[in-house]
């Protein structure tokens, strides 16, 4: 569940009469009357900017202005979704020398959200992970006994770009907008 702070219909046609902060024609430096911006005011390419990054509010009631959005955006991530792989070899040579070995493998890729309000886009990534670990045990007599361990892990993370499109325009498949319809 994710919340974000939307503005309300009424300030997204240039209604402000409900704030106690005046509004100012840049202009003329005078108040806008009643503190509300004339439609012919507002720039036909912002508003379609606001309605395509800003939702309209759908949480709470009617004039909330803090929390006032609510979304779901179930990801994917490498915790639920991944490819893993492991050995481990164990070899007793004799009662006094026994070798261990193993060596893992991870890839995780995730689907994250650049940002969500505005919805930026979505980038892909993935996360790496290898491991080798090594011993080596041998005992000289029952009352001494010598192990020697070694081991490395090396972690990678990949961001993919997307070349030649971004993939936020494309049919966001949580919300159902279709991002090629913009503006």
């Amino acid at each position: 569940m994710i919340t974000g702070n939307r503005p309300l219909p009424a300030w997204r046609s240039g209604d402000f009469s409900g704030l106690s902060t005046n509004i100012i024609d840049p202009l003329t430096g005078a108040q806008f009357p009643g503190n509300r911006i004339p439609a012919n005011r507002i720039n036909p390419v912002s508003q379609k900017t606001q309605d395509f990054f800003y939702p309209s509010p759908n949480f709470g009631p009617a004039g909330l202005q803090v929390g006032n959005w609510r979304g779901q955006f179930p990801g994917q991530t490498g915790f639920t979704h991944f490819n893993d792989f492991g050995v481990r070899i164990d070899q007793n040579f004799s009662n006094g020398d026994k070798v261990y070995g193993r060596v893992s493998y991870r890839q995780l890729p995730l689907t994250a959200r650049e940002a969500v309000l505005p919805p930026i886009g979505l980038r892909d990534q993935i996360r790496g992970a290898r491991s080798v670990v090594a011993s080596w045990t041998h005992l000289f007599s029952p009352s001494v006994v010598n192990e020697i361990r070694t081991g490395m892990t090396r972690q990678a993370q990949l961001l993919l770009p997307r070349p030649g499109r971004l993939r936020h325009l494309e049919t966001d498949r949580h919300s159902g907008r279709d991002y090629h319809r913009y503006p």
